[in-house]
This record gives C-alpha cells, sequence and structure tokens, in this order.
C-alpha cells in the first residue's frame, strides 16, 4: 500500500464495479476468466458480447499504466474504490477484489515490471463507496487521511457513460 511520502501529489481513481473471486496468489488464478468474476446478469456473456470484467480489467490496467508510464509516474497514488457488493457471496469488497486482480496481473508480469512497484507502493484501498459519488469523494477523502493534504489533480477511470457524473461545469 502507498507509504506517506511528500512527493505523491495526484489521485488516480479506478471505480470498480464487480468482484474478482480469485487467489491471486494461487496457479488455478485466471483473471481474464468470467468464472472467477462475480458478474451481475447484464455483466455476463450474451452472445457475440463479451462479459464486462474485460472492460474491468482495462480499468485497472489504465490506472496501473498511469502509475507506471504516465504523466503521474513520480507523483500519482492509485485508489481502486468499491464497497462490499455481493455479501451472499463473498465478504469481498469491490475495491479489495480488484486489488488482488492486480495483483493477478502482476504475478503474470513478474516481480520487476513497473506494475508491481505501483501496486505494492503507491495504491490504496477505498471500500465504502456505492455510487459514483461516493467513489470521487471517499477516495479523495482518503488520499486526504494518509497524506494530510487534498490530492492536487484527479483522474476518474470508469465507463464512458459515467462521465457527465465526474465533469465539473461553471456555474452561470
Amino acid at each position: 500500500m502507498a507509504s506517506s511520502a511528500d512527493g505523491f501529489a495526484d489521485l488516480v481513481i479506478v471505480a470498480c464495479h464487480a468482484i474478482f473471486l480469485g487467489n491471486p496468489l494461487s496457479p488455478e488464478c485466471d483473471v481474464y476468466s468470467p468464472l472467477q468474476w462475480h458478474l451481475q446478469p447484464f455483466q455476463k456473456s450474451t452472445g457475440s458480447v463479451p462479459a464486462e470484467h474485460e472492460t474491468f480489467l482495462l480499468h485497472i490496467h489504465a490506472g496501473l499504466n498511469a502509475l507506471a508510464y504516465g504523466s503521474l509516474s513520480r507523483s500519482g497514488v492509485l485508489v481502486f474504490s468499491g464497497a462490499a457488493t455481493a455479501l451472499d457471496v463473498t465478504g469481498l469488497t469491490e475495491a479489495q477484489s480488484y486489488f488482488n486482480a492486480a495483483l493477478a496481473l502482476t504475478q503474470q508480469f513478474g516481480q520487476g515490471h513497473p506494475f508491481a512497484e505501483c501496486l505494492n507502493s503507491r495504491t490504496l484501498v477505498e471500500d465504502a463507496a456505492t455510487d459514483s459519488y461516493q467513489n470521487l469523494l471517499f477516495s479523495i477523502l482518503k488520499f486526504r487521511r494518509h497524506f494530510g493534504r487534498y490530492p492536487r489533480s484527479v483522474r476518474v477511470i470508469t465507463h464512458a457513460f459515467k462521465t457527465r457524473r465526474f465533469l465539473v461545469s461553471p456555474c452561470c
């Protein structure tokens, strides 16, 4: 998890939308298998449309890419944001499960990969948010609690159809 180093000023939020059930340390873990994700019926594959877990993996990749290679490579902190939404299946929160999925990905890439460093030292888990507004608010507060200041910038990674929820337009 992220340390309280002074150089971290920018927040990258991955808004979580499902729960990865696989054990990232197990050889049987397959982060790409829809069977290792708890998906809602509308998130499952329907004929020619793939299951949404592939989109969730792209969100995880985008968050890690922003920290490993992008303009935030020295100043960014990644927050996975999402509460426990399937208590009848698991006690895992969406955020912790995305962290586990990211860990499974880094296992595939190897410990020398930049994703592994980012995941181990520049990632936080926010596990209370239940909607888009809370993903944003609670992640900013998590950053503030952890680093003692608000982030200089915020980048949200989520579904494109949610873009308007996160954009601020000038008043009047």
